[in-house]
């Protein structure tokens, strides 16, 4: 991925010669509405890679100019898939829904699979201890509301311990579904996201908020 600045989107030169500024700075006075360029990003699919869109809001009929969507925000998503028999989802509505999740949530980054498998592999395997341990103190009479509201405690633990990794992609609650993270929608459908980006109509940018500092 491609990533320009302000800066470096608007000296692009346009077919005409001109430079994007220039374009931008005619069309103002046309509309007579202010408008601005302040990044742009470039995601190119090679090998088994695949990009996926979507822009919000998408309505039935989103706008769109010679192949160019445009709405309030948008995401584009890089993501492989393998053929597999058990993929509940095509490798563009996967990316679609991805990347409405992504509008939605506004992960930093990625993160990584593994360490998110490992992470829900180790809290499964907590709550099924915690339920051997209630089974146990029931069986042996009493004490079984003492464990059950630890094992409760734990639970919530688990559940609540990740809230830093929350900007990770791979550690989300899915959107459409929140019994699953992403990390286990990808795994379900043998993908993985190899990168992605959002954008949004006047969100604060980091560069902006260092230069007013």
């Amino acid at each position: 991925m491609v990533l320009w600045n302000k800066e470096a989107v608007n000296t692009l030169q346009w077919d005409s010669g001109k430079s994007l500024a220039d374009l931008v700075a005619l069309e103002v006075g046309n509309i007579g509405e202010n408008l601005a360029i302040r990044r742009a990003a470039y995601l190119n699919a090679c090998d088994n890679n695949n990009v996926c869109m979507y822009v919000h809001p998408a309505g039935p009929g989103p706008l769109s100019v010679d192949n160019c969507s445009m709405g309030k925000f948008g995401s584009m998503v890089v993501l492989t898939q393998s053929a597999s028999p058990d993929n509940q989802l095509s490798v563009e509505e996967l990316g679609r829904q991805l990347c409405q999740h992504i509008v939605g949530m506004n992960p930093k980054s990625v993160g990584s699979l593994e360490e998110e498998e490992q992470s829900h592999a180790a809290a499964v395997g907590h709550v099924e201890q915690s339920d051997e341990a209630e089974q146990v103190a029931a069986a042996a009479g009493g004490g079984a509301d003492v464990v059950s509201n630890a094992s409760s405690e734990d639970q919530s633990e688990i559940k609540e311990t990740p809230k830093e990794d929350e900007s990770r992609l791979v550690f989300q609650d899915f959107l459409m579904d929140e019994s699953l993270t992403v990390g286990e929608l990808l795994r379900q459908n043998s993908a993985e996201v190899t990168d992605f980006v959002r954008f949004g109509c006047g969100e604060e940018l980091e560069e902006e908020e260092d230069a007013g500092a």
